[in-house]
């Protein structure tokens, strides 16, 4: 399974401004589904002759990223981050008062490695491309109207997380997660034409 380690803060920052800022923007188009979306803390990693050999907890697990694209352009992935701002934990039956913000995920290699295997399907389910092209970038195609296009990834965890772990293994956490895609539209020579973003939430258990 594939880590998506911390996001570097300046990167996120970057991919925000570029998202935010002023210009072209498209979000309606790009739909983002994650499974699960109440994905389990892993608080201590299982040791095994003195290495992990898997994440380094505290992590959480993701079964898949599921992005779909009904935009009349070609959209193209750039980034990928789970954020999570300053919470209060809560425990049963003890509680935790630490506050929480942490940010993973990805750019480039890191992200499109989630989908090394996938395909572009549309809303029949039939294959229309690989997910990933030939410069191994993650692209959709402008899908026919009324038929999205969609492409689902592999399994990933976000590890390394800076969270206080409470010794209480029956802690739940409830950590509000903003999963946040980052995006381009672009036209038919392949020049961006926009900026995307998708949003989805979930909650660290």
């Amino acid at each position: 399974m594939i880590n998506i380690r911390r996001f570097s803060q300046t990167v996120f920052i970057f991919f925000l401004i570029l998202s935010w800022g002023c210009g072209k923007k498209e979000t309606s188009s790009l739909t983002v589904g994650v499974n699960p979306s109440q994905p389990l803390l892993i608080p201590t990693s299982n040791a095994v002759n003195g290495t992990t050999g898997g994440p380094v907890a505290p992590y959480f697990s993701m079964n898949s990223l599921k992005l779909t694209w009904a935009g009349s352009t070609k959209f193209q992935l750039l980034a990928l981050s789970f954020f999570a701002g300053s919470v209060t934990g809560t425990s049963s039956p003890s509680s935790s008062s630490a506050a929480t913000s942490f940010s993973c995920g990805g750019s480039g290699s890191v992200v499109n490695g989630i989908f090394l295997s996938a395909s572009v399907v549309d809303c029949n389910s039939s294959v229309i491309q690989p997910a990933l092209d030939s410069n191994s970038n993650l692209t959709i195609p402008a899908p026919t109207p009324g038929c999205p296009y969609s492409v689902q990834s592999s399994g990933f965890t976000c590890d390394s997380l800076p969270i206080t772990v409470n010794p209480n293994p029956l802690t739940n956490y409830n950590i509000p997660v903003e999963v946040i895609v980052f995006g381009e539209s672009l036209d038919g020579s392949g020049n961006a034409t926009g900026r995307v973003t998708g949003i989805a939430n979930i909650t660290v258990q």
